[in-house]
């Protein structure tokens, strides 16, 4: 990894995306024994957090729409659906049975 760092190394978005999937296959010989983030919402959550970290942040790049999402997002009937096959709110209001 200090190899990888030399020359003062500046991650782009895509590089750290790539990393955070796999980083031993990204820099190998890297000890470090996470696996990665396989979906991409979660890497790009994660690079949205590090880039507030930044003292000077970045913009960053907009996102695209998944097929996946969009499709979820759609309903014939206008009403709310749960995808877990519970219909309870996740985060119900103060006073109402969790």
């Amino acid at each position: 990894m200090k190899k990888f760092g030399e020359g003062g190394k500046t991650w782009s978005f895509e590089e750290l995306s790539t990393y955070l999937s796999n980083p031993k296959a990204e820099v190998p010989g890297n000890k470090m024994a996470f696996p990665g983030l396989k979906k991409d919402d979660e890497r790009a959550n994660v690079i949205a957090y590090l880039n507030t970290l930044s003292d000077s942040p970045q913009p960053l790049p907009a996102a695209e729409p998944s097929p996946s999402s969009s499709a979820a997002n759609c309903s014939t009937s206008g009403s709310r659906r749960s995808t877990r096959g519970d219909a309870r709110d996740p985060f119900p209001k103060r006073g109402e049975d969790a």
